[in-house]
């Protein structure tokens, strides 16, 4: 008896050791490769939202408005620069109040005349002041629709004389529409495309 159960126990022991020294091998559910190009995607979705967050465009303000023949006797009043003509063309165009604040006597202007001639001009003057709806569409500007009852309020604008150079606006009668952009600023892209986004799922 003593011998079998020596025996036995030897053999619960070289199973014991045996068990130890087996590898013990872990079932693998995705390969390294994956795991790796996994990695690669997540670390350029954060470079990508890193990307909108500081990336920033340039912002445009819109105006519309007529260009002007104005005469030398005109321009004396208008205390703007003859260079040596007897007379020059110009546009006056129509802002909203909050250009006043980013244009500036030299600042570059759009300008497309006629809807088809694209010409740069620069700022020679500017100024605020109230106007009526009438007068804005003088300017091209529409405006809605007017209650009877209570007629709109003369708003603040930004009105603006854009002079450009003489070849550039040769044979442009005066009266002829325009419209114009300025560069108002820049803003970030990220929330400019959230913005989007969430007024296309309304």
């Amino acid at each position: 008896m003593a011998i079998n159960n020596r025996s036995m126990f030897r053999q619960k022991a070289l199973e014991n050791y045996q068990r130890i020294q087996t590898p013990k091998v872990l079932p693998r559910f995705v390969a390294p490769i994956t795991v790796f190009w996994l990695w690669i995607m997540f670390f350029l979705l954060i470079a990508v939202v890193f990307m909108l967050w500081t990336l920033q465009v340039p912002v445009t303000g819109h105006g519309t408005g007529v260009m002007r023949q104005l005469t030398a006797s005109e321009l004396q009043a208008n205390k703007l620069p003859e260079n040596g003509q007897s007379g020059r063309v110009f546009a006056e165009l129509l802002f909203p109040e909050q250009a006043a604040t980013v244009l500036h006597t030299g600042s570059s202007v759009s300008v497309v005349i006629a809807g088809s001639q694209s010409v740069i001009g620069k700022v020679e003057k500017i100024g605020v002041q109230l106007m009526t709806a009438d007068e804005k569409r003088q300017y091209g500007q529409q405006s809605g629709s007017a209650s009877s009852l209570s007629p709109p309020q003369p708003q603040p604008q930004t009105i603006t004389l854009v002079s450009f150079d003489a070849k550039a606006v040769n044979g442009v009668r005066d009266g002829t529409p325009a419209t114009a952009s300025y560069q108002a600023g820049t803003a970030v892209i990220l929330p400019l495309l959230l913005q989007t986004i969430s007024f296309g799922g309304n």
